[in-house]
């Protein structure tokens, strides 16, 4: 296992920092990390992640104000040997003349750059293609005949939207479209019943989330964060999605589907989480319901309230306190 998730880092950019969780995420939807009955996939990949790192595979790691390692780095001369390694998976196309190799191929990195025309892909290589991390040129009907994708990695490429087809991708388990101008999800993503993980990351065109998110119940991973997060309204019962472990932000609404218990059933978040619309906590029982005490995991939570002075009502000051099991 160790061995393949080392060749697996054939497919990440040269000379960028490689994030630890997205890593992790990237294993996880390869299959490469196997869950087992005291180990979730995130703490195993954790584990193999750490390993290479003591053993050097991982350089100039960065850590979080609580000591958790963010970052590292890949030496090139070790991202050549992954490639070496993964040589018959990974196909590394720097132009449109690059050779195609044989079928066994599972892997595309798309190296394209603005001023070039979108790079295209054999159509007989598309039929096992696993993983397909793309340039800035997307080729507009390219993913129509990768029905057994995984790993869709789109991050600043120059989208602006995703096409409905993109519902044809069943097996799809992880989608980056990070550092783009995408401006909205179409309503078809929430067919991807197999998705883990959906990233968009400094997306300041993106207006609104995926309506129907609640149909994702395989996703364990959200992360939306953009310079508007603060104005988004949540999707309808994000509280059925219980596999979740990665919720940067919920934004409290009125509307049934969207109120704090919502938070309930989400015992597995983990990491960071920032609560705001605090004002619209006002269901005493219900915020005691989403107690966020139950969820240890969370190492560093952000509760915004209302602009200052505006009066607080004191009952809503006493689901605040429920919010965090403070007795009152």
């Amino acid at each position: 296992m160790l061995k393949k998730c080392f060749a697996y880092c054939s497919i990440l950019r040269k000379d960028v920092e490689i994030e630890k969780e997205r890593l992790i995420q990237l294993w996880t939807a390869e299959g490469l990390l196997a869950e087992s009955d005291n180990k979730d996939m995130e703490s195993l990949g954790s584990r193999v992640y750490d390993t290479l790192l003591q053993n050097f595979f991982f350089q100039e790691e960065v850590k979080d104000e609580y000591g958790n390692i963010k970052h590292s780095k890949m030496h090139d001369l070790l991202h050549d040997l992954a490639c070496l390694i993964s040589t018959a998976e990974t196909f590394i196309m720097e132009n449109p003349k690059t050779d195609c190799p044989g079928d066994q191929v599972k892997y595309v990195v798309m190296k394209s750059h603005v001023d070039q025309e979108p790079l295209e892909i054999n159509e007989n290589l598309v039929v096992n293609l696993r993983a397909l991390v793309l340039g800035s040129k997307v080729h507009g009907d390219l993913l129509n005949d990768c029905k057994y994708l995984r790993i869709l990695d789109l991050q600043q490429t120059d989208i602006e939207e995703l096409t409905t087809s993109i519902a044809k991708l069943i097996h799809l388990r992880f989608l980056d479209v990070s550092f783009t101008k995408i401006r909205a999800f179409p309503d078809s993503i929430c067919k991807l019943y197999n998705l883990q993980t959906l990233r968009a990351i400094r997306c300041n065109s993106l207006k609104e989330l995926p309506r129907q998110l609640q149909n994702l119940l395989s996703l364990r991973h959200f992360i939306v964060e953009n310079a508007f997060f603060t104005a988004f309204q949540m999707p309808r019962e994000i509280g059925k999605l219980t596999h979740l472990r990665t919720l940067k932000f919920f934004n409290v609404g009125q509307e049934n589907g969207r109120g704090i218990k919502e938070l309930e059933n989400l015992k597995l978040l983990k990491g960071e989480l920032e609560i705001r619309n605090l004002e619209h906590v006002n269901d005493k029982r219900a915020a005691a319901r989403a107690c966020l005490v139950k969820k240890p995991n969370i190492h560093k939570l952000v509760l915004v309230g209302v602009s200052s002075g505006k009066a607080i009502p004191l009952t809503t000051v006493k689901c605040w306190k429920a919010l965090l099991l403070i007795q009152t």
